[in-house]
């Protein structure tokens, strides 16, 4: 079967300040990865949009990945920095959890914070958390490496890929004499499913209908 959309791969890194890092290999083209591969890491993370920073097109410290082509970066990039969102994701929840004498399904992420959920208040900031795993092994749970950084990699099923639906409807007028043809109406409808950044995808369905047009 030929290679057709392949996988990507991300790291997500967190240093003692709570501050979050998505290494990917991908290139935003202008089509806002930056801002959906941070909202994805972020969601994941709970921490604000703007204490993620994403970096892409550094050969020596970004992963390999098949490149930004077809539309399929928000789908396997996306992907891959869930993947490695969650496994960050996972430590910081142990280490709360440890933190506040909680079992770690009983905490959330959100907002910058770790709290429990039974209600009684009890919480400790995500970048406290950060900052006890780089910088104070001796609060840590046994055993628990003092690391915040993960890679993963994501593939849509071989082959075959991932895809949208859409139906779009052109009203135009032709001069037959000059071949000249003018457009009347526009319609598009398009069901992507869940989407990430709704603004985003919205300015995609506008661009791509001024190139086709």
């Amino acid at each position: 079967v030929p290679l057709v959309f392949g996988y990507d791969k991300a790291i997500v890194r967190m240093d003692p300040s709570g501050h979050a890092t998505v290494l990917v290999g991908i290139h935003s083209h202008g089509q806002g990865l930056e801002t959906t591969l941070a909202q994805i890491a972020a969601d994941q993370l709970g921490v604000e949009l703007e204490d993620v920073r994403v970096v892409f097109g550094d050969t020596e410290s970004c992963p390999y990945g098949n490149g930004t082509f077809g539309s399929r970066s928000a789908v396997l990039c996306g992907g891959a920095t869930d993947l490695a969102a969650r496994k960050v994701r996972e430590k910081l929840v142990g280490v709360a959890a440890y933190l506040l004498d909680a079992n770690p399904t009983d905490i959330e992420l959100s907002r910058g914070v770790a709290r429990h959920t039974d209600g009684s208040g009890r919480e400790i900031t995500i970048k406290e958390v950060a900052r006890v795993v780089h910088l104070r092994p001796e609060r840590l749970p046994p055993a628990t490496d003092p690391v915040l950084e993960a890679v993963a990699a994501y593939s849509a099923e071989p082959g075959r890929g991932t895809y949208s639906n859409a139906a779009h409807l052109a009203v135009v007028t032709v001069d037959i004499e000059t071949g000249h043809v003018r457009i009347l109406r526009y319609v598009a409808v398009d069901d992507c499913g869940r989407m990430i950044n709704p603004m985003i995808v919205k300015g995609q369905i506008h661009g791509g209908i001024c190139q086709g047009i």
